[in-house]
């Protein structure tokens, strides 16, 4: 077991490929729209088995939400439903992911666009 809920050994190689996939988000932030990468985040990590691999998941909306000065509807929701995680390590992210969303907005807000 990887220690994050379930999915044994899987879970970890699904973690891994988020991790590779937030590294090449750190250094090409439009790798995240290329091949539907978020549809797959979105639609089958975010909901893993592993909380490891779910707030994997929740970091690479993050990066989204850096890089994009904003957030989409869609990973707004999934940021919110995280929050409420049977994980710690998963809520945490998702907080994470909210503070983020809201200090963009603060700098939209004052016309700035962000911190």
């Amino acid at each position: 077991d990887d220690g994050g809920g379930g999915g044994g050994g899987g879970a970890r190689q699904r973690q891994m490929a988020l991790k590779a996939l937030s590294d090449a988000a750190r250094v090409d932030p439009g790798v995240l729209e290329e091949c539907k990468a978020m549809a797959l985040v979105r639609g089958r990590f975010a909901s893993d088995p592993s909380a490891l691999v779910r707030a994997a998941a929740v970091e690479l909306l993050g990066l989204r939400v850096e890089h994009q000065r904003g957030i989409a509807p869609v990973d707004m929701l999934l940021a919110s439903e995280r929050s409420r995680d049977v994980a710690a390590i998963v809520r945490d992210k998702a907080a994470g992911v909210l503070a983020r969303v809201a200090t963009v907005a603060r700098g939209c807000a004052r016309g700035g666009g962000g911190p």
